[in-house]
């Protein structure tokens, strides 16, 4: 079955955007009699079906059943040498992350000298400035985690936003409508509506099937900006992140409030994690817009990042299990 937006739910939407444990959500299920099946996009669920598990009598009960087995691991966390092994690992996940962005970057600045970025307000130059705005932001992503600071998170959408209106400038600057946003985007600081967006992309996805479209466009954007929805927003879950609980006898009472960097080293870990998969995207992009979109590219030069990317394809598939690890809240052993 081919999943739809108009009528189907991931179940991994839920458990995300709820923070329901994944033993729960079955006896949910079980509870509700709800019938999954499998998409090109994982477990789904209609969307009627997804409405009734948000609505369900014993939600509260599930969750609060989830936020003491929460309570439970972050107070297994503290141990030294689990503190210790989430430090490690956070280290020296941003220093490869790094390692990468600033080949990307380095890249870039050869490019961009064959550009007017300040007179020139075409398409080509557009897309430009808006990777060096992702890059800008994609550093600000790591200097946040390397402090714990969970408001780390709430650059994934606009950083992914950005990718996604540098290709769309690069799609429809031929046509009259895209020069109109193109002209509108570089005098009058307006951006497109991301349905106007999204639809460009998905009509080019739609058109090419080749591997490198296929990759960049088998929903790996859309799927990151729905992921980071929630951050971006004021939604309890995400303002949840800053509290830290305690237990008193069969209660779970508020303990302290995190303003700065947060205790919950398994938190920032799954973020850099999720950085992987977005860096990712980043060199998918970067590759799509200077190698398939830009005409008179050198393409011997792009051979490099090419190359780079296929490494990081096999470094995000390996961080994507990691994270779902963390998620499940595997037992760390050392």
């Amino acid at each position: 079955m081919v999943f739809n937006f108009k009528e189907h739910r991931l179940l991994r939407e839920f458990l995300t955007s709820t923070r329901i444990s994944e033993i729960n959500l079955d006896k949910m299920l079980k509870e509700l009699k709800i019938i999954t099946f499998y998409t090109e996009r994982g477990e789904t669920i209609s969307k009627e079906d997804y409405e009734n598990l948000i609505k369900s009598e014993n939600f509260q009960k599930y969750y609060k059943e989830t936020l003491k087995y929460e309570l439970e691991r972050y107070n297994n966390d503290q141990n030294e040498k689990i503190k210790d092994y989430f430090e490690e690992n956070i280290y020296s996940e941003l220093e490869v992350i790094k390692k990468y962005l600033d080949d990307l970057e380095n890249h870039h600045n050869t490019i961009i000298v064959n550009y007017d970025l300040i007179n020139d307000e075409t398409a080509e130059n557009a897309a430009c400035l808006l990777f060096i705005k992702t890059f800008s932001m994609f550093r600000t992503i790591i200097v946040c985690l390397e402090k714990r600071l969970l408001c780390a998170n709430v650059y994934f959408r606009p950083l992914n936003e950005a990718l996604n209106l540098a290709k769309f400038f690069l799609l429809t600057k031929n046509t009259e409508k895209g020069k109109e946003i193109l002209f509108e985007w570089f005098r009058n600081n307006k951006t497109p509506y991301t349905k106007e967006i999204v639809s460009i992309l998905k009509e080019f996805a739609e058109k090419h099937s080749d591997e490198k479209t296929a990759l960049v466009y088998s929903s790996m954007n859309f799927e990151l900006s729905q992921a980071t929805s929630n951050v971006i927003h004021n939604s309890f879950i995400g303002i949840k992140e800053h509290l830290i609980f305690k237990f008193d006898q069969d209660n779970i009472l508020l303990k302290t409030i995190e303003y700065e960097g947060t205790s919950n080293l398994r938190e920032i870990l799954n973020n850099v994690y999720y950085l992987d998969s977005l860096l990712l995207s980043v060199y998918l992009s970067y590759i799509m817009c200077f190698e398939l979109l830009i005409p008179g590219v050198n393409k011997e030069i792009l051979m490099d990042i090419v190359t780079k990317r296929k490494e990081l394809q096999t470094i995000s598939n390996e961080s994507m299990k990691k994270m779902d690890e963390l998620r499940r809240g595997s037992e760390i052993v050392i």
